[in-house]
């Protein structure tokens, strides 16, 4: 399995600085998750922060390339799209991605 830890939002947490993430109160188990989310997206009110540590399974790894090239082609210049911060790899947006879509 993976592991992500988190802990209570305090009022001092910036969720546009912190990966945010929900938990089901009866597993514990990371039941959403928004990498630095802006203020008012979906997530800048998730109860909890994960701070940088992620143990993921096998599985997850295997993804990243999979990954890494869908970020390719929707700035490829085929599509006209300029390479921007949201399609570079960044690995909170790829557990974003493990957790929401993945569901590892």
């Amino acid at each position: 399995g993976s592991l992500l830890l988190y802990y209570g939002r305090r009022e001092a947490d910036t969720p546009s600085q912190r990966g945010m993430c929900e938990v089901d109160s009866t597993t514990s188990r990371v039941t959403a998750f928004a990498e630095k989310p802006s203020p008012g997206a979906r997530g800048s009110g998730f109860p909890f922060v994960s701070p940088l540590f992620y143990i993921l399974e096998p599985s997850a790894w295997s993804q990243i390339p999979t990954y890494n090239a869908s970020l390719s082609v929707s700035a490829s210049p085929a599509s006209g799209a300029a390479a921007t911060a949201a399609s570079m790899f960044s690995f909170g947006r790829f557990v974003e991605h493990a957790v929401e879509t993945l569901r590892l």
